[in-house]
């Protein structure tokens, strides 16, 4: 055998042993990959929910009137009225306080923003003249989904089971002389859990002075 011949086949070898190792690499890191995608997908299954998930799961009341789809988005909001805008005194409220053997629409949070969100244009012009700041006054909040459709109708139904103010003592109702009208806050959540807030008069009300 020539010398050219013998360099023919020394070269065939080394091509055949880089490709032989080129394929276990291959295998190996193959291997190694699905290994990892299974770690993560198992880590991925023991991860912790989160806080927001854990309070929908522990905020059903069984012994509300209304469904559990209505019951999470009350908590919903209620879990960002009090992590996201500082409220305080937050309760959510199944019975009407009219008549506590009347269930309301659906289930209606109350609580304390931590400033005034509405000032009757009279009292404006009261507390400029005596140099005072408005204080923050407990609020309704009516949680919605974006695609509800609401109407004049519904939102009587609501207002009709419910007082000026939500209170927490019998002195609550005349705190403020001014708070003649029942308002509500209309929670709307969006599909990524955006939350929207609008205030809604039960009827006509004065504009406000600029």
């Amino acid at each position: 055998m020539n010398d050219a011949v013998c360099r023919n086949m020394r070269i065939n070898d080394r091509q055949t042993l880089h490709l032989a190792f080129l394929l276990v690499s291959r295998t190996w890191l193959t291997r190694r990959m699905e290994e990892n995608n299974d770690q993560w997908a198992i880590e991925c299954e023991e991860t912790a929910p989160s806080a927001l998930q854990t309070h929908l799961t522990t905020s059903l009341d069984p012994s509300s009137p209304h469904p559990a789809h209505l019951q999470h988005l009350a908590a919903q909001v209620a879990h960002n009225l009090q992590y996201q805008h500082n409220w305080t005194y937050i309760e959510i409220h199944h019975t009407s306080p009219l008549s506590p053997d009347t269930p309301l629409p659906r289930p209606l949070i109350s609580g304390l923003p931590p400033s005034r969100l509405y000032t009757h244009s009279d009292e404006q012009i009261a507390l400029l003249k005596a140099g005072q700041t408005a204080v923050a006054e407990r609020e309704w909040v009516l949680p919605s989904q974006l695609r509800e459709e609401w109407s004049l109708r519904r939102f009587g139904e609501v207002f009709d089971l419910i007082g000026t103010v939500p209170q927490e003592s019998s002195d609550d109702e005349a705190s403020n002389p001014w708070r003649t009208t029942k308002r509500v806050l209309l929670a709307t959540v969006d599909d990524d859990s955006t939350v929207v807030y609008y205030i809604v008069h039960d009827g006509i009300v004065k504009p406000r002075q600029n």
